[in-house]
């Protein structure tokens, strides 16, 4: 449930976003921690569901007029405690295996809101409360992207469908 925690975040992190200027995002992500995380997602929360509440807070969400893209950053710098870091190196990740499920999470996440966001735009006629509406969403998607490798997202995008279905189910495939 540690993901999904995090994925909860994430959308708090959405509601308190605010344009801001950031430091280009460094590029963490291989194929294969991305395969890892749609291989393992199952496993890995078993084991993280076996820490109990324990690390509930161990991202804490963003706050009123903190950027999006700083919350990710401080997000993605979080130190993982050594339970949590044995979890992940037993599922192939290194030592900043946390910080590559953080932007699998967030990337995954800004994809499929941008997804959602581009769907809505073909099925609904534009209103000017639609507009402002999605208008907001498109600048959460864009610093969200913001904060994340361009290539990163590349990798991520490849197995978006695998890692949403995930991430709503809790279960693998």
């Amino acid at each position: 449930m540690l993901i999904k925690k995090i994925l909860a975040v994430t959308v708090s992190f959405c509601l308190c976003a605010a344009l801001s200027a950031q430091a280009a995002p460094k590029k963490v992500l291989t194929a294969r921690d991305v395969d890892n995380f749609a291989a393992n997602y199952t496993a890995m929360n078993v084991d993280f569901d076996a820490l109990g509440d324990k690390f509930d807070n161990l991202i804490e969400p963003g706050t009123d007029g903190e950027s999006l893209g700083l919350a990710i950053a401080r997000a993605r710098s979080t130190k993982a405690p050594p339970e949590i870091q044995a979890i992940l190196k037993k599922y192939g990740y290194d030592d900043n295996g946390f910080e590559k499920i953080m932007v699998i999470t967030f990337g995954c996440s800004a994809l499929a809101m941008e997804s959602a966001m581009n769907e809505q735009l073909q099925d609904v006629q534009m209103t000017p409360e639609m507009k402002v509406y999605l208008d907001s969403a498109k600048l959460q998607v864009s610093q969200m992207k913001g904060a994340i490798h361009p290539d990163d997202l590349a990798l991520i995008q490849k197995r978006q469908d695998d890692i949403v279905a995930l991430l709503s189910s809790g279960s693998a495939q």
